[in-house]
C-alpha cells in the first residue's frame, strides 16, 4: 500500500493520493511491512519514529518524491529575538517547547568525551551557517576567533546560554545581521528519523535531507544516537540522502563518538559505500575494526582536510579521505576520486585500490596498530570473521602489506606548508607516519609473493631469522599503474608508467551542475594495454582467507567505471573509460 503525505495538506488526510497526510510521523505509525510512504517536498519539523519493522522480502519504504525535497529537520525558526548590545542579541523561550529533553540544559557527555569546555546539544543557526557555544555572555560580546576552526571567520559567531526559572535564554552573536528579517532557526529536537525502540529492521530511507538535530555523544561503550539510525536493527537502507548539521552523529550505525568522519564505521562487514560525496569533513571515510567484504566504490573525496591557516594541535586532526584501521580485509576500494593531500590513512592490511584517481598520499603504512604503551609492547589483537558471516573465526595483530595497487593512476600535488610543517614538527617523517610523496612508495621494502613465501622453504635462516619470518610485512601486489608529476611507486613494482615528461592539472571546480573536474590527464596518459582486473586477479586476503568478492561470494569484474559506464577488454586505467568521461560532471 502507498501512504502519501504532504505538508502542506489539509487536515483529516488519511493517506491516499487524493488527502494526503500531513505528518510524516503519524505515517511512520501506519506504514507495515510492504508499505511505501511517499512524501511531496517541504519541510517537516518532526520527530520520525518507525513503529513497524518490514521483512526482508517486504520492506518499509519511506521515499522523497523528488530528491532531497522532503526536509526532515529537527530545528524550529526564531522570529522573536530582542536587540541586546551591539552585534548581539536575545531570546527567551519557555522550557514546555522542549518536553523532556531540553538542549540547552543537556551537556554533551559520555565515555571517551574529553573536551576542554563543556557544550550542550542545542545549537544556534544563522542560514546553513552553525553558530560557536561561548562559555560566558562576555565572549559573546566580544567575539575571539578560535584559530583551531576549518572557517576561523565564522568562529566569531558565538552563542549563549543560561537558564531562567523555567525559561531558556539564549544570546547570540549575529555579527551585523538581523535574526528577525533573517533565516535563523534553534535545535529542539534530539534525533530526526530513529526508532524510539529496538528490532525495527528491513527501513529504506531514500531521497531525504535529513538536518539539524540535537543529538548526544555516541560513547564507543553505551548507546550510540544519530539524527538517522536503526538502533540496532538489521537491514536499513538509507540511499540518496542529504545529510548535515546534527550536533554529534549525522547517521550512527554503531560508530563511537570519539571517531568521527563522514562516515564513521566498526565491523562493516560485507558493506557497500557506494556514490557518495565526501567533503569538508573531519576525515572522509573512516573504518575500523573488522572491515571484512567491504566495499568503497563510485564515490567523490576531496577537501578533507584542514584549510591552510587552522592550527592542529595533534595527528588526527590533519584528517584524510579514508582511514582504515586495525583489520584484516579484504577490503576493495575501486573507481574513486581521492582529491585530498592525504588520500589515505592505511593502518592495516588486506586492502585492494583498483581503478582510483589519486592525489593525495598514504600515511602511516606501517605504523599506528598499537595501544600507544610507553613501556611493553601493545599489538592490537583484532578480529576476522567467517566469511560473509558475523561468526568471529579468531584474532591476530597486524603484520602489514597484504596490498594490492591495480590501474590506479596518481598525480603528485602540492603539499601545503599546514601538512609539512606540522609533520616536521611532530617528527613524523623520521618515525614514517607522515609521508608527502604521492603513490605507493611507502611500501618500500615490502616483499612480492614470490619473495616472501620463499622465505618460508629457504634453509639458511639462524634460529633467530627463522622466527622473525613469521611477524615481517605481508606481501605487495601491482600493476597497470600510472604516475604524474613527481608521485612515486614503491621499489618493488612492475609493470608501471611514470611519465616525467608531462604537467598534469587537476582542479574541482563547483559549478551549476555539480562538481566537475578539470583535467588534462587524458592528454598524457600513455598508450598502453591495461589487463581487466577481476576476484581473480586480486587474490585472497592473508589471515580471513576471504576472497575480494561481493557479499553474496560472487565474483566482481571491474568492467564499469565511476559513471557506470561499461569497460572494454582493455579498459583505461583510473576511474575513468575514456577521455570525454572527464569532462562530464562527477556530481551533480
Amino acid at each position: 500500500m502507498h501512504i502519501y503525505v504532504e505538508a502542506d495538506a489539509r487536515r483529516g488526510g488519511d493517506g491516499t493520493k487524493e488527502r494526503p497526510l500531513r505528518s510524516l510521523a503519524q505515517a511512520a505509525k501506519l506504514a507495515v511491512a510492504g508499505d511505501e510512504v511517499i512524501v511531496a517536498p517541504g519541510i517537516y519539523r518532526e520527530y520520525v519514529d518507525p513503529v513497524n519493522a518490514g521483512t526482508p522480502d517486504r520492506r518499509i519504504v519511506y521515499r522523497s518524491a523528488v530528491k532531497n525535497g522532503a526536509v526532515i529537520t529537527g530545528a524550529e525558526p526564531v522570529k522573536n529575538w530582542e536587540h541586546w548590545k551591539g552585534d548581539v542579541w536575545v531570546v527567551r523561550i519557555p522550557n514546555g517547547l522542549f518536553g523532556d529533553y531540553n538542549p540547552y540544559t543537556t551537556y554533551v557527555r559520555g565515555d571517551w568525551y574529553n573536551a576542554i569546555q563543556p557544550v550542550h546539544t542545542g545549537e544556534v543557526y544563522l542560514k546553513d551557517k552553525s553558530f560557536y557555544e561561548a562559555q560566558s555572555l562576555e565572549q559573546v560580546e566580544n567575539p575571539v576567533i578560535y584559530k583551531g576552526s576549518w572557517d576561523q571567520e565564522d568562529t566569531l559567531y558565538k552563542w549563549y546560554t543560561e537558564q531562567d526559572g523555567d525559561t531558556t535564554v539564549i544570546y547570540a552573536n549575529f555579527q551585523g545581521a538581523d535574526p528577525n528579517q533573517e533565516d535563523v532557526e534553534i535545535n529542539v529536537r534530539r534525533n530526526c528519523f530513529y526508532p524510539s525502540k529496538t528490532g525495527v529492521g528491513y527501513i529504506t530511507l531514500f531521497g531525504f535531507k535529513v538536518t539539524r538535530a540535537a543529538t548526544q555523544w555516541a560513547p564507543p561503550t553505551a548507546y550510540q544516537e544519530g539524527m538517522i539510525g536503526p538502533r540496532w536493527s538489521k537491514g536499513w537502507i538509507i540511499e540518496d540522502c542529504e545529510v548535515s548539521h546534527s550536533k554529534c552523529s549525522g547517521i550512527s550505525l554503531g560508530m563511537a563518538g570519539a571517531e568521527i568522519g563522514g562516515i564513521k564505521l566498526h565491523a562493516a562487514i560485507d558493506v557497500i559505500i557506494r556514490r557518495n560525496h565526501f567533503e569538508r569533513c573531519t576525515r572522509g571515510l573512516w573504518l575500523d575494526w573488522q572491515a571484512q567484504g567491504t566495499r568503497v566504490t563510485q564515490n567523490l573525496f576531496h577537501d578533507n582536510m584542514p584549510p591552510e591557516g587552522t592550527e592542529i594541535t595533534m595527528p588526527l586532526a590533519l584528517a584524510e579521505d579514508i582511514f582504515v584501521e586495525v583489520f584484516h580485509g579484504p577490503t576493495l576500494i575501486d573507481n574513486n576520486l581521492l582529491l585530498s593531500e592525504a588520500a589515505g590513512r592505511l593502518s592495516t592490511q588486506g586492502l585492494a585500490f583498483v581503478h582510483n584517481l589519486i592525489a593525495g598520499t598514504f600515511t602511516y603504512v606501517g605504523n599506528g596498530v598499537d595501544n600507544g604503551g610507553k613501556v611493553f609492547p601493545t599489538p592490537r589483537y583484532t578480529p576476522y570473521h567467517v566469511p560473509h558471516r558475523t561468526e568471529v573465526d579468531g584474532f591476530m595483530t597486524i603484520l602489514h602489506g597484504d596490498a594490492r595497487f591495480y590501474n590506479n593512476i596518481f598525480v603528485q600535488m602540492p603539499v601545503r606548508s599546514l601538512f609539512t610543517d606540522y609533520a616536521k614538527k611532530v617528527n613524523a617523517y623520521e618515525l614514517g607516519l607522515l609521508n608527502d610523496i604521492c603513490g605507493t612508495k611507502p611500501y618500500d621494502g615490502y616483499p612480492k609473493e614470490e619473495e616472501y613465501l620463499a622465505r618460508f622453504t629457504a634453509q639458511n635462516y639462524s634460529i633467530r631469522e627463522e622466527r622473525d619470518k613469521y611477524y615481517d610485512h605481508l606481501p605487495v601486489y601491482t600493476g597497470g599503474n600510472v604516475y604524474f608529476n613527481g608521485a612515486q611507486p614503491y621499489d618493488g613494482e612492475e609493470d608501471f608508467v611514470a611519465d616525467t615528461q608531462h604537467k598534469v592539472e587537476l582542479a574541482l571546480v563547483h559549478e551549476a551542475d555539480g562538481w566537475r573536474l578539470q583535467t588534462n590527464l587524458y592528454d598524457f596518459l600513455p598508450e598502453k594495454t591495461w589487463q581487466t582486473i577481476s576476484t581473480q586477479t586480486l587474490g585472497m586476503a592473508f589471515e580471513p582467507e576471504e576472497r575480494f568478492e561481493n557479499p553474496d561470494g560472487t565474483e566482481i569484474v571491474f568492467d564499469t567505471d565511476y559513471f557506470g559506464n561499461h569497460r572494454g577488454i582493455s579498459p583505461v586505467c583510473g576511474p575513468f573509460e575514456g577521455a570525454g568521461a572527464a569532462d562530464e560532471a562527477v556530481w551533480s
